[in-house]
C-alpha cells in the first residue's frame, strides 16, 4: 500500500512565530509526499482546524518558545483534538517545568532543541514512521538529512537481534579477528569463575547451562538460569577483575575462552564485537533487573501469604483457648453437678430429720400450751409467728416503738417486735397477761420456723446448684417476694449481724415462678454485697427496696459500698469470674452468673449499676413469671 492509497495523516505545529513557522518548514520538506502538515499559533485555533478537517492527527508538534506546553496539550485534550497523536515538543530553553502532566501522561515521545538543521523534521518523520506502522501502513523512509543519524544504528538493529544469533555473530567476529578458536566442553559442577577471585578473560557459552550464585552472610543466593547470559566474566571486568558471583555449569557445557589480552585485541581489530557484547550485557542486566523484581514481588507476597497465615493461626489459637476452657467450664460443671447430687443424697436424711424435729417441736409446743391458763393467747402469738409476712424495717421500727410505748418495757418490746410480730394489739395483751410464757412461746415458734425454713432452704440450695445445669420444673403460680426476701435475711442473720438492713417494701402482686431459685439470687447478691461493706471499713448498710410497675415487680438492694471498678462492672456476670480476696481472677465464680441466669429463665432482667459509696443490683420480673418453654 502505498502514501496515495489511503487518507493521508495530518501533522500539526502549534507555536508563534518566526520560530514555529521556521519549524513546520522543516516538518514539510520531510513529510510532504507521506502527511498534510497545519500550523496555529494556539490551542484553541489548531482545534478548530482539527475539528474541521476530520482527519486523525499522527503527530502534534509544539514549539514550545512563548507557549506553556502542559496548558496547550491539556487544551487540546479537553477540545477533542488531540486524540491518539504522539507529541514532538521543539525549544530552545536548558530546562522546562511545564512538562509535568504530558510525562505523567506518557504524551511526550521526543523533546527537541533547535539548533541542528534537519534534527526537528527529522524526528518528526522517524515518529511518522512508526505511527505509519503502528496503523498498518507502509512505513515511511526516512529522507537523507545533513548531519542526522543513518535509519538504523549498529546498536538498535543489535537490540532487538535475537540473542542466538548474537552469540553467533559473535563467535564469527572473533574467529575473523583472531582466527580459529578451539572450543571447550565441560562436565556439569565445572566453576567458571570463583566470588572474589581474580578473572583473567571470559567465557562464551555456546551450548548448556550456568547458574550464577552470591554467598553473603552465611546463605546462598541464587540466581534463575535465564538472567546468566550467554558471556561469563564480562562484569569482572568493571570490577578491576574480581568475580562478583561464582559462576557454575548446571549441564555440560561448551565454552570459547578469550582473555583479556585476546578480548581487547578482537576489539580493535572488530569494532562492532563491542557493540554485541554491549548489546548482550544490557540484556543480561536488563534481566537480571527483571528477576531481582520478580524476586522482590515474590518476596512480597509471600510476607502477606504468611502474614495471612498467622492472623489464621492466631484466630484458630484463639478458638482453640476458648474451646479448652469451654471444655474445662464443662468439665467442672459436670464434677460440680455429681457432687451436688451426692450432696443432696448426703444431706436428705439428716435435713428431713431437722425437718421432723421443728414440726414435732411445734406440736410439743401446743401440747405445753395446752390446758394454760392463757392458751387461746399462746396460740395466737404462735401463729402470728409462724404465718408472718415480710415487712419493712421502717414498720417494724414503728412497732417496735407502740410497743414499749403501751408497755412501757423496751426489753419485751424489742424481744418481742423481733419475732416477727408487728401486730400491737396482741403484743400488749400478750405483756399483760403472759408476759414471759408468750414470749417462750414467740421464740420457741420462732426457732421451729428458723429449723423448717433453713431445713428447706438446705434442700432448695443444692437442687438449685444442680438446676444450673438441670433447670427445676417446679413452678408456683403465688409467690410473695416479700416472703422471699426475709426467709433469705433470716437465714443470713449471722453474716447480716454487724449491717443495717433497710427494707422499703411497696405492695407487689403475687407473681409465677420458682422460690427456691429467687431466694437464691437474693442470697448471692446479699452475700456479695456484705462482703463488700467487710472490705469498704465503714458502717455497712443494706437497702431492700421493692416496687410494682405495669406488668412486672422489681427487686433492689443497694450497699454503701466502696463501689465496682468501672473496668470490671461488665464482667460480674461471667460465669467464672469473681474478685474475690481484693484482685481479680478467674475461680468458681458462679453466683451472679447464676443469679443473672434465674432471672432471665423467669423472664426478667438483672442489671449492676455502681459508683463509690453506692453498688445497686435490680431485678425486673414479669408478673407472669417463666415463659412456657422455660417450664
Amino acid at each position: 500500500m502505498d502514501a496515495a492509497s489511503f487518507n493521508r495523516p495530518l501533522v500539526v505545529v502549534i507555536g508563534k512565530p518566526p520560530r514555529a513557522a521556521m519549524v513546520a518548514s522543516e516538518v514539510v520538506d520531510v513529510v510532504v509526499a507521506h502527511a498534510d502538515v497545519a500550523t496555529a499559533q494556539d490551542a484553541d485555533s489548531m482545534a478548530a482546524l482539527i475539528l474541521q478537517d476530520d482527519r486523525e492527527v499522527a503527530i502534534a508538534v509544539v514549539v514550545a518558545e512563548g507557549l506553556d506546553v502542559d496548558a496547550t496539550v491539556e487544551r487540546l485534550a479537553r477540545l477533542g483534538a488531540l486524540g491518539s497523536a504522539r507529541l514532538v515538543v521543539v525549544t530552545g530553553a536548558e530546562s522546562h517545568r511545564d512538562l509535568e502532566k504530558v510525562v505523567d501522561r506518557g504524551q511526550l515521545v521526543a523533546l527537541v532543541m533547535y539548533g541542528t538543521p534537519g534534527i526537528a523534521g527529522w524526528i518528526v518523520a522517524a515518529e511518522l514512521r512508526s505511527w505509519m506502522v503502528d496503523h498498518g501502513h507502509d512505513p515511511l523512509s526516512l529522507p537523507a538529512q545533513p548531519g542526522a543519524p543513518a535509519r538504523e544504528s549498529p546498536m538498535m538493529t543489535t537490540l532487538q537481534a535475537d540473542e542466538e544469533q548474537l552469540v553467533r555473530d559473535l563467535f564469527d567476529v572473533v574467529e575473523v579477528a583472531l582466527g580459529p578458536r578451539a572450543l571447550i566442553h565441560l562436565p556439569e559442577g565445572t566453576r567458571l569463575t570463583r566470588q572474589g577471585e581474580d578473572v583473567d578473560g571470559v567465557y562464551l557459552v555456546l551450548e548448556g547451562t550456568v547458574a550464577l550464585t552470591r554467598t553473603s552472610a552465611g546463605s546462598d543466593l541464587l540466581l534463575h538460569h535465564a538472567s546468566t547470559g550467554p558471556v561469563v566474566g564480562l562484569l569482572a571486568l568493571t570490577r578491576r577483575r574480581r568475580a562478583f558471583f561464582t559462576a557454575t555449569a548446571t549441564s555440560e557445557v561448551v565454552v570459547m575462552h578469550l582473555s583479556i589480552e585476546q578480548l581487547d585485541r578482537a576489539m580493535r581489530l572488530a569494532p562492532h564485537l563491542g557493540v554485541i557484547l554491549a548489546s548482550l550485557s544490557m540484556r543480561t542486566l536488563t534481566q537480571r533487573l527483571l528477576r531481582s523484581e520478580e524476586l522482590q514481588f515474590e518476596r512480597n507476597e509471600l510476607i502477606r501469604q504468611l502474614e495471612a497465615e498467622r492472623q489464621r493461626l492466631a484466630t484458630a489459637l484463639r478458638a482453640l483457648e476458648e474451646a479448652r476452657m469451654e471444655l474445662i467450664s464443662q468439665a467442672r460443671f459436670a464434677t460440680l453437678g455429681e457432687l451436688s447430687a451426692g450432696v443432696a443424697h448426703e444431706l436428705n436424711n439428716p435435713v428431713a430429720a431437722i425437718s421432723g424435729v421443728a414440726q414435732h417441736l411445734t406440736g410439743d409446743v401446743r401440747k405445753l400450751t395446752s390446758g394454760h391458763a392463757k392458751e387461746g393467747l399462746l396460740r395466737e402469738v404462735m401463729d402470728a409467728v409462724s404465718g408472718r409476712a415480710g415487712v419493712s424495717t421502717s414498720e417494724q421500727r414503728r412497732s417496735r416503738r407502740a410497743v414499749e410505748a403501751a408497755t412501757e418495757d423496751p426489753e419485751f418490746a424489742w424481744e418481742f417486735v423481733g419475732t416477727g410480730i408487728t401486730d400491737v394489739d396482741l403484743a400488749v395483751r400478750a405483756h399483760t397477761e403472759a408476759s414471759a410464757a408468750a414470749l417462750a412461746a414467740a421464740n420457741l415458734a420462732g426457732a421451729a420456723r428458723n429449723l423448717d425454713v433453713a431445713s428447706s432452704r438446705i434442700l432448695e440450695l443444692v437442687q438449685s446448684l444442680r438446676s444450673y445445669s438441670r433447670p427445676e420444673t417446679e413452678l408456683v403460680e403465688d409467690i410473695d417476694l416479700h416472703v422471699t426476701l426475709d426467709d433469705t435475711i433470716h437465714l443470713l442473720s449471722n453474716r447480716l449481724k454487724d449491717v443495717e438492713i433497710v427494707r422499703e417494701f411497696g405492695t407487689l402482686p403475687r407473681i409465677a415462678g420458682r422460690p427456691s431459685q429467687l431466694s437464691q439470687v437474693w442470697t448471692n447478691i446479699l452475700v456479695n454485697a456484705v462482703e463488700a461493706l467487710g472490705s469498704s471499713g465503714d458502717a455497712g448498710r443494706i437497702e431492700i427496696v421493692t416496687r410494682p410497675l405495669r406488668d412486672a415487680v422489681q427487686v433492689e438492694i443497694s450497699d454503701n459500698g466502696p463501689g465496682i471498678d468501672p473496668e470490671v462492672l461488665p464482667r460480674i456476670f461471667e460465669p467464672q469470674f469473681t474478685t474475690k480476696r481484693g484482685t481479680v481472677r478467674y475461680g468458681l465464680g458462679l453466683g451472679m452468673g447464676i443469679s443473672r441466669r434465674i432471672v432471665e429463665e423467669h423472664g426478667g432482667v438483672l442489671t449492676a449499676r455502681s459508683r463509690p459509696g453506692r453498688t445497686e443490683m435490680t431485678a425486673t420480673l414479669p408478673v407472669a413469671g417463666p415463659h412456657q418453654e422455660a417450664q
